[in-house]
């Protein structure tokens, strides 16, 4: 029989033996978390500035490069790190959650109210951001870190907010008429060629992260799968 005693101190008793845990291997955790997340933002900024630059891309095409490098990019990287560095397996319905909250917080930061507030204020602008891209964290590290019974659902997951996501792209792209004021400014034929090219860059995105994201997390639990039948067997014929 095991018993385990544990107390507010970081320490705990099992069956005799006095354990201690360090504490500050919680903030280190926190601490190298927050330094790949920053990173990580770092690099999509300057790919998305990159990308700007080399196509002169209007204002509506900078701002969805700069979500796709941040969403897309910067953000399963760093979801997978948190797998690595938090060591936990998510449920169905915590993956359930996190990709409600991104096609959600996608969808509103991109109503024409609030991407024409956020762009008449910096702050506001920063909050966009910071919640897409956190929320994209989150999302990422839930289908990548999904438990063994849930796998099914980090496909449907991704497959559905992939759907969500490229709906959007296709009614920038297929709009007759421009949806955003901050685009309004320029000439009309100008400012509509602006926004649709940014909801085809959008459609491109989709297949090249949601769905490869789908096929890779499919082909691991099919090899799982496989992997446990060929012990099984390889059990049966050993007795």
């Amino acid at each position: 029989m095991i018993s385990v005693v544990g107390n507010s101190s970081g320490t705990a008793c099992v069956n005799g033996h006095m354990l201690r845990f360090d504490k500050t291997d919680h903030v280190r955790v926190v601490f190298v978390g927050i330094g790949i997340a920053l990173v990580a933002l770092s690099a999509a900024t300057t790919l998305a500035q990159s990308i700007s630059g080399l196509v002169s891309a209007g204002p509506v095409t900078t701002h969805m490069l700069m979500h796709l490098a941040l969403m897309n990019v910067a953000g399963p990287f760093a979801g997978l790190c948190v797998i690595q560095i938090v060591k936990r397996s998510w449920s169905a319905g915590e993956l359930a959650l996190a990709g409600v909250a991104q096609i959600l917080l996608l969808w509103a930061w991109h109503s024409p109210a609030a991407f024409d507030w956020a762009h008449h204020s910096s702050l506001t602008m920063a909050a966009m951001h910071v919640s897409l891209y956190l929320t994209a964290i989150l999302f990422w590290a839930a289908v990548f870190g999904a438990e063994r019974d849930a796998r099914w659902m980090s496909i449907a997951t991704v497959l559905v907010t992939g759907k969500l996501f490229c709906l959007l792209a296709v009614l920038l792209a297929l709009s007759p008429r421009v949806l955003y004021l901050l685009s309004s400014h320029h000439a009309s034929a100008v400012a509509l060629a602006d926004q649709q090219f940014a909801g085809l860059i959008m459609i491109v995105a989709c297949p090249l992260t949601y769905v490869l994201a789908g096929v890779v997390i499919a082909s691991r639990w099919l090899l799982e799968i496989e992997s446990r039948s060929t012990g099984s067997a390889t059990l049966l014929h050993s007795e």
